[in-house]
């Protein structure tokens, strides 16, 4: 039986991000321009071309402008900080990068490329192909299953989750992490609906949704199916530089302030 066709989606933002604040900002040409950017995202680019040979493939990039969520939710990343300038100034090189190497980049009007992934991440697995997402983003972890990998290119890692072992938090179209997890702890009220539990009303019945919503499971329906639910905390602190007596420390101060312990 042959192989699948392989899809290659590589998230650009999560590329360029990492390159920049992974390399020193000192990289420059003598005119003044910062590559730092520009060159991690390059070596991060050939290494995947090199190693998976894609069949199939696009770079996504973020779209300018306003996105469907910025008119539904006027707050949408409102906290967020504005790009730098000198990550700003590299954004042009990398288009030209991926041009050079004659490779497929998408961007999509009013769509952010997290959601054109995700599009084409169903529509592949539908038509029988196998996906390798390119990211460092974890929200992308909802969609691994038999024929979808993502796979975290800075650190060579990939993610692989069997079918139906994934659990998630289904919240409302442009509530992010942020704003689902304040309502859930219920530090803000949602702007329509209701927040329940089991149930319940987790603002109108908040003592006794208190404890429903305080469980990490410890068997191995978790994230990465091999490991329990505080094998996985540490592992994604170990990915982000922790060391393990460390993350330790700082996961049970965690789990205690929130009461999950």
């Amino acid at each position: 039986m042959a192989s699948p066709e392989r899809l290659i989606l590589i998230d650009a933002s999560s590329l360029i991000y990492r390159a920049y604040y992974a390399i020193p900002a000192n990289f420059s040409t003598a005119d003044g321009l910062h590559t730092n950017a520009i060159y991690g995202f390059a070596t991060m680019f050939r290494k995947i071309l090199s190693g998976r040979q894609p069949e199939r493939g696009a770079v996504i990039f973020d779209a300018p402008g306003k996105t469907f969520r910025d008119e539904k939710y006027p707050d949408y990343k409102a906290q967020r900080p504005g790009m730098d300038p000198e990550l700003r100034e590299q954004l042009p090189w990398v288009d030209k990068l991926v041009e050079a190497h004659q490779f497929p980049r998408l961007r999509v009007p009013g769509y952010e490329a997290d959601d054109i992934i995700g599009t084409l991440t169903k529509q592949a697995v539908a038509a029988g192909m196998e996906v390798h997402i390119i990211s460092g983003d974890k929200d992308f972890a909802q969609l691994i299953g038999e024929r979808v990998r993502m796979v975290d290119t800075l650190r060579d890692v990939t993610f692989d989750v069997h079918a139906g072992e994934t659990i998630g938090l289904l919240g409302p179209n442009g509530a992010g992490k942020t704003t689902t997890l304040k309502t859930i702890a219920t530090l803000i009220y949602p702007t329509t609906g209701r927040v329940t539990a089991y149930g319940r009303d987790i603002f109108e019945d908040s003592y006794a949704t208190r404890g429903m919503m305080g469980l990490v499971t410890c068997d191995e329906r978790s994230f990465y199916w091999r490991l329990t639910g505080m094998q996985n905390l540490e592992f994604f602190a170990a990915l982000y530089g922790l060391d393990p007596p460390t993350a330790r420390v700082r996961i049970g101060s965690l789990l205690e302030a929130l009461d999950l312990t």
